[in-house]
């Protein structure tokens, strides 16, 4: 709405696609990264073989192998667009879980990590390697981009609901 108000239709048209377009590209990212982490996870807890031995899933009607890290993949995505269409609610229930299991992962890293013994306020020195400059924090800001790109939503949305307190 922002960008219709403020540009001709030409840019807010293509913003609008190039928007859904990443949203497409970070949600198949989230998929295939969740793949892995949860077959290891299994793996932990001895359900699985290690995440390189699990192998592939056959299909032989059209002669070829799904790795099973893909298929694991594409059943999440099945599940959240099933979850999705099924109830709003349900779904926001959901996200409120991940976003609070992301948030406590986050905060334990932090405690752990400031209250280790082997922390010193000399891991940070020098801030930026010679080496790389201010350009080695580039991976850190793509992953934190990643981690939080869903709360640009919050803004897009907020007209659109009809009780903002109640929903």
């Amino acid at each position: 709405a922002f960008v219709k108000e403020t540009f001709k239709s030409l840019p807010s048209f293509l913003m609008g696609w190039m928007l859904w377009f990443a949203y497409m590209i970070a949600g198949a990212l989230y998929a295939l990264g969740f793949a892995p982490n949860f077959l290891e996870l299994l793996h932990v807890y001895g359900i699985v073989p290690p995440p390189g031995e699990v192998g592939a899933l056959a299909l032989p009607v059209i002669d070829m192998a799904l790795p099973i890290g893909f298929v694991l993949a594409f059943t999440a995505v099945v599940l959240f667009v099933v979850l999705n269409a099924v109830s709003t609610a349900a779904s926001g229930s959901v996200e409120t879980i991940f976003t609070a299991t992301k948030v406590t992962i986050l905060l334990v890293f932090v405690a752990f990590g400031a209250t280790s013994p082997m922390f010193s306020g000399a891991e940070f020195q020098p801030l930026f390697p010679e080496a790389a400059g201010a350009f080695a924090i580039l991976p850190a800001m793509g992953l934190t981009f990643i981690a939080f790109e869903g709360y640009d939503l919050i803004t897009t949305v907020t007209e659109e609901v009809k009780n903002p307190r109640e929903n």
